[in-house]
Parts: C-alpha cells; sequence; structure tokens
C-alpha cells in the first residue's frame, strides 16, 4: 500500500546519489497525474517493496468513462525507485504498462532519472509534462 512506503528510511545523500523518497515519489505522480488526465478518475493502484524495502514497484490506474464506445479508457502509469543504487527512479505510461521486480519495464511512454543533483521531483514532472 502506499502507506506502507513510509515505513521505509531513505538512505543519506552522497556526493554522487541523491535519494528520491518512495512515498514522496508516488505523491508526485498522483499529483501530476490528475493535472494531466482531465475526465479521468482514480481506479486503483498497487504497490510492492523488494524484501528489504530497497526497491519500490507500484502501478496506479485511472478510468475514463466512454458511453460511446465499448470500453472504457484506462491508464495505467508504472513507476519504479531504489534506495540501493540499483536502478534508476522511473515512470512508464500507457493502456497497459509492464512493471517488474526483474527490472523489465515498459510503456508507451518512459521517463527515467538517476539519482542525481536536487531538483528530481521537479526534473521528472518536466519530462512527464512535455
Amino acid at each position: 500500500s502506499l502507506e506502507q512506503l513510509l515505513t521505509i528510511p531513505e538512505p543519506q545523500k552522497t556526493n554522487t546519489y541523491t535519494p528520491l523518497n518512495h512515498y514522496d515519489f508516488a505523491l508526485n505522480v498522483y499529483t501530476v497525474a490528475s493535472d494531466i488526465l482531465k475526465g479521468y478518475r482514480f481506479d486503483g493502484d498497487s504497490y510492492a517493496l523488494s524484501s528489504d524495502g530497497q526497491k519500490m514497484f507500484g502501478v496506479i490506474t485511472y478510468l475514463k468513462i466512454n458511453p460511446n464506445a465499448d470500453e472504457d479508457l484506462k491508464v495505467a502509469i508504472g513507476l519504479r525507485n531504489s534506495y540501493d543504487k540499483s536502478m534508476s527512479a522511473g515512470l512508464v505510461i500507457g493502456s497497459t504498462v509492464l512493471v517488474c521486480d526483474n527490472l523489465v519495464f515498459s510503456g508507451d511512454i518512459k521517463v527515467m532519472r538517476k539519482h542525481q543533483g536536487d531538483d528530481m521531483h521537479e526534473d521528472l514532472h518536466d519530462q512527464i509534462v512535455t
């Protein structure tokens, strides 16, 4: 669950690594999604952590009721992050996404960001919106 992400302590920043808090990252994704997915409603989310909590994977889904079609429109946002420097923070967006703990990560749109620098949230936001 989203609340589970709060229980994992964030590592210290170093000269070459800036941690991106799992919980803050997920909240930022919800904020950006509500800004860009006008007319869609939140449909659900699912999160998984590695056994030590150092890797986080998640999928958030949104739905748009389409009365003129046989199926509603669905958008999924996959996200991943690590505290152990094993992978970049990233998002995938599409009608279907694949987020797997074997590091398979795919969707129609993919945004990745190394854990460096101080404006990680802002950089990810800008990459998604543009």
